[in-house]
């Protein structure tokens, strides 16, 4: 055995040395300890070893086979889990780690009251903080409600009940509880809560000022379907309600008080062309419009004798066979096709109901009353 003191080298020990220390510095061994299960300890809790094997760095109490504190170390557990500790300070919460649990086949990362972030060099691309909130290219705002939210560039999802959800688009829960601009732009958000279904919008704002959403549309859990209102009802004062009421449905369009004689309840477009329209008469009446300005027709000259035409046409009286009610006037489509055609729809699959519009027999009435009106005049005359 070759032991050197003060850096002199060449001292020996034929007979062993049995002292428990050596009062020196500088002291250095070349060979093969063994023995000493005792306690070794190395300054003050530098290097510790205890009884049991345990190896304590910066501690003279290790609780695992090599434990360290106070800076970045392996910490290896017993058999049930591997950890890798980062960071531990001086408190007991001011620590993260990375750990493999034998025992349930996971792998934690962790940190005390502090966010974990994924990055590259000095960008930060994901972070998770302590309350549970993901912000992938963000931080998560601290206004969210606990719960578990994601926020990313363009907005977020937030849930913090099996009963509601958000999904934002730039929009955020910012400070005190109000939601917020993520930037200069227009919002949106879509909210679901107890089986209903809201989507509400904003115009464009000041990124970071509070966002005042209007509710939109709304589908209930009863199967209503709101546009323009708030409110699940018949009579709506404004936008449309498609409703179902027990066995029945009903559409439902509303006017606010106020609103102008003329003004459209429902429009009806080909090609980007207006062909017909349902527009208010007054505050008591609708008016069914179909396109007919002078403008857009030629060739104009006075209608051929309707009079024999309308006397051609067969008004019978039946019964229906789906419920065996009774009419005592009306048409067959078949029959009114051959007098009257355009009054008549006949479906491209033959298989199809055929129908008739009643409101299009009424220039062929109205001009065979016209000539009967100048038969009576005739007749009056003599």
């Amino acid at each position: 055995m070759a032991i050197t003191l003060n850096g002199t080298t060449g001292i020996s020990s034929p007979g062993g040395d049995t002292s428990t220390s050596l009062a020196t510095t500088n002291l250095s061994y070349t060979g093969t300890l063994t023995g000493g299960t005792g306690v070794i300890a190395i300054g003050t809790n530098q290097i510790y070893k205890d009884s049991s094997g345990n190896v304590g760095v910066g501690t003279a109490s290790p609780s695992v086979k090599l434990h360290v504190s106070g800076g970045n170390a392996w910490v290896i557990n017993s058999a049930a889990s591997c950890r890798l500790l980062v960071g531990q300070g001086t408190s007991a919460n001011q620590y993260g780690y990375i750990q493999w649990n034998y025992t349930n086949t996971t792998l934690d990362i962790r940190s005390q009251s502090n966010p974990i972030v994924f990055g590259t060099d000095a960008t930060d691309w994901m972070r998770l903080d302590a309350s549970g909130n993901l912000g992938l290219g963000v931080t998560p705002n601290s206004g969210w409600i606990t719960g578990g939210t994601f926020e990313n560039q363009g907005g977020g999802i937030w849930s913090n009940a099996p009963s509601v959800n958000y999904y934002l688009q730039n929009a955020y829960f910012g400070a005190s509880n109000v939601w917020r601009y993520r930037s200069s732009n227009p919002a949106c958000m879509y909210h679901q809560y107890l089986g209903n279904h809201y989507w509400n919008i904003a115009p464009s704002g000041t990124a970071g000022n509070a966002i005042s959403f209007t509710q939109a549309m709304t589908l209930d859990s009863s199967g209503a379907l709101i546009i323009g209102d708030t409110v699940t009802t018949g009579t709506p004062t404004k936008g449309f309600t498609a409703l179902i009421n027990g066995g029945s449905s009903y559409f439902s369009i509303g006017h606010i008080t106020g609103t102008g004689s003329g003004t459209g309840y429902m429009q009806f477009i080909y090609n980007g062309g207006l062909i017909g329209s349902i527009t208010q008469n007054g505050t008591t009446g609708v008016l069914y419009n179909i396109t007919s300005d002078q403008r857009l027709k030629e060739n104009i000259v006075d209608a051929p004798n309707a009079l024999d035409s309308v006397n051609a046409i067969k008004v019978r009286s039946f019964d229906w066979k789906s419920d065996g009610s009774h009419a005592e006037y009306g048409y067959i489509a078949q029959e009114l096709l051959e007098v009257a055609p355009e009054a008549v729809h006949t479906p491209a699959d033959p298989e199809e109901m055929m129908g008739v519009d009643f409101g299009k027999l009424t220039p062929r009435l109205v001009k065979a009353i016209q000539e009967l009106t100048t038969r009576l005049e005739a007749l009056e005359a003599k």
